[in-house]
């Protein structure tokens, strides 16, 4: 299968931020709409799900909730209270790949209700075939190591079926070609399957597709380890440590560019066929290929020029955030954009991964370069999003639903572009035709973000909406969050307590937990506790335990050990560790200003 292209977050930010754009929106319009979605998830839910139990009543007492403020002169409560609960991920994540071509939602939750509606559906023939991949795709992206592999087993097993049903069928090879995808010791049948869909049909967009990928890969790869490699044989995991391990030459680089250009105009070759087969997602799969075309020269060239002091962390890195920018220069152009949602025709999903793509390229080009958009993009967006309001109001289907929606992630982006979004009424739209999927109930919450007031109280709602739509350990997590920032920490802990079940190894759930039990109380028993969950973690091993995380979530965490220090009381510690934490570029200066002012007092 053709693999990921691009992972692309649209928005995002904390949990409980203190302010946000005007968009004219009011505690009471939004408290209205999550009382009527709470109303019909209960009534869906209410019967199978201890989460969706008594939802109406539960909102009805959030909504009423005046949150805890802190006691003038406490400072231990003062402490407690600066540390922050889990980042509120307001994002939308598309993808570009696969076999359709794009993946509306690629973001946890979506994933995840992705597996679970496909679970319960009945198919048969090449729909079968197709639910089991799309059930792989989105396991692998949860990481669930086991269900990706039963998928794939089960994807080879119906596609094997299928093709001794239909032999002079081409998608019947297409699909099985794909559902074996070059693993193991699966090379030789994955590339039997290929030639044997092309001598059925000789332009099948997806098999040309899936060949030329592979020889585009087998091309950087027989260049980076300086020796020939056949089709069917299994490539190497990553092709960039041959390339930082050993420069390519001018000569090498030259070869390797002239095989890509003579490979580029079969790739050409896909993208036409595709147009006049008006073939979306075959269309998009040789937008990938360009891509792929584009990465594989910037990997070469960058071996060649790499300094010699570089380490292969930051070679790499650079190297993999030039080719993220290559995708948004191909959707940029007029020629690719225009004619993909052209394609697209009524597709709410696929235009909106189409528009959404487009839109976060030029947000990005924008903090790089400083530029605005051109009167030519900003007309280009808008278009798209008065054809997909069009299909919002033309029904009640699930494509007007995924309409919406595609309309509010493109408001989204447009308020961090400093742009005021036309169609604000979407958001009620979107959670009348779907009030079920946690990515529409986000954007109750990331409009909860733009509220003047009552802003923890209205997104501490729509977090027990999302737990009671779509349960689960982030939707868990979330909830959480909110309990405790409006006070309610028995319901908090109570909820960190069952994550922590589910994973014990989580380091920002041990966080979040800390974080929350000390919100709750500074007593002498509430911090020996906290002290208890650090376990194995102290002063000595802080850096070396923390390693791995993410570098925000990475200040987050030092920063609640930092200041739990300060509430043991344990100042001399705290000032010694956050002397360390410093010198070793562990922690940023915001952050120990933060911590410093606890300090002195």
């Amino acid at each position: 299968m053709l693999r990921r292209a691009f992972f692309a977050l649209l928005a995002s930010s904390t949990v409980f931020a203190d302010s946000g754009p005007d968009l004219g929106l009011t505690p009471e319009m939004l408290h209205a709409i999550i009382r009527e979605v709470a109303a019909k998830i209960e009534a869906r839910y209410g019967s199978e799900r201890p989460e969706a139990e008594k939802l109406v009543e539960r909102i009805e007492a959030i909504l009423a909730t005046e949150p805890p403020t802190v006691r003038e002169g406490d400072r231990a409560q003062a402490i407690a209270m600066e540390m922050h609960l889990i980042n509120f991920d307001a994002s939308a994540k598309a993808t570009i790949c696969g076999l359709r071509g794009y993946v509306f939602d690629s973001s946890v939750t979506g994933c995840m209700q992705t597996y679970r509606d496909l679970e319960q559906l009945s198919t048969q023939d090449a729909a079968e075939v197709m639910r089991w991949l799309d059930m792989r795709q989105a396991a692998a992206e949860l990481e669930w190591e086991d269900k990706a592999a039963l998928c794939r087993q089960r994807a080879i097993g119906a596609a094997r079926a299928l093709v001794s049903r239909e032999p002079k069928k081409a998608e019947a090879h297409v699909l099985l070609a794909s559902s074996l995808d070059w693993r193991d010791d699966s090379g030789p049948e994955t590339l039997t399957a290929l030639q044997t869909a092309l001598k059925l049909d000789a332009k099948q967009p997806l098999a040309t597709a899936l060949l030329l990928q592979r020889r585009i890969r087998k091309a950087l790869e027989a260049t980076a380890q300086r020796q020939p490699s056949a089709l069917d044989e299994k490539g190497v995991d990553d092709v960039m440590r041959p390339l930082y391990d050993r420069p390519l030459s001018p000569e090498e680089v030259a070869t390797l560019d002239n095989e890509l250009q003579s490979l580029g105009k079969e790739v050409d070759a896909v993208l036409t066929t595709a147009s006049e087969r008006k073939d979306f997602s075959g269309f998009l799969q040789g937008v990938m290929l360009r891509l792929e075309l584009r990465c594989a020269a910037i990997s070469a060239v960058a071996s060649q020029k790499r300094p010699p002091e570089i380490s292969f962390e930051a070679f790499s890195g650079e190297v993999r955030q030039r080719h993220v920018m290559q995708l948004f220069v191909l959707l940029d152009h007029p020629g690719v954009f225009g004619r993909a949602v052209e394609l697209a025709g009524r597709n709410a999903e696929g235009i909106g991964t189409v528009a959404m793509m487009h839109l976060i390229g030029q947000m990005m080009h924008r903090a790089g370069e400083g530029k605005a958009p051109t009167a030519e993009q900003t007309a280009r967006v808008k278009e798209v999003t008065e054809h997909l309001v069009k299909i919002a109001r033309a029904d009640d289907s699930p494509n007007a639903a995924r309409a919406a929606e595609a309309v509010c992630i493109i408001g989204m982006v447009q308020v961090m572009m400093d742009q005021k979004p036309e169609h604000i009424d979407m958001l009620h739209r979107t959670l009348q035709l779907d009030p079920f999927r946690h990515r529409t109930l986000g954007f109750l919450t990331a409009a909860a973000m733009t509220l003047k007031e009552k802003q923890n109280v209205t997104a501490t709602a729509v977090m027990t909406l999302q737990l009671a739509a779509l349960p689960g350990l982030p939707t868990r997590k979330l909830a959480a969050a909110g309990a405790a920032k409006i006070g309610d920490y028995e319901t908090a802990l109570r909820l960190l307590d069952e994550c922590a079940k589910e994973a014990p190894g989580d380091l920002m759930l041990r966080h979040q937990r800390i974080a929350t039990l000390l919100r709750q109380s500074q007593s002498k028993a509430a911090i020996k506790k906290a002290t208890l969950l650090y376990g194995d973690i102290t002063p000595d091993t802080l850096l070396e335990k923390t390693a791995s995380l993410e570098a925000s979530n990475r200040h987050l965490f030092l920063q609640t050990y930092l200041l739990h220090l300060l509430l043991k009381p344990d100042t001399q510690t705290a000032s010694e560790l956050l002397t360390r934490l410093l010198e070793e570029k562990a922690l940023d200066e915001a952050t120990a200003k933060d911590v410093r002012k606890w300090m002195e007092k």
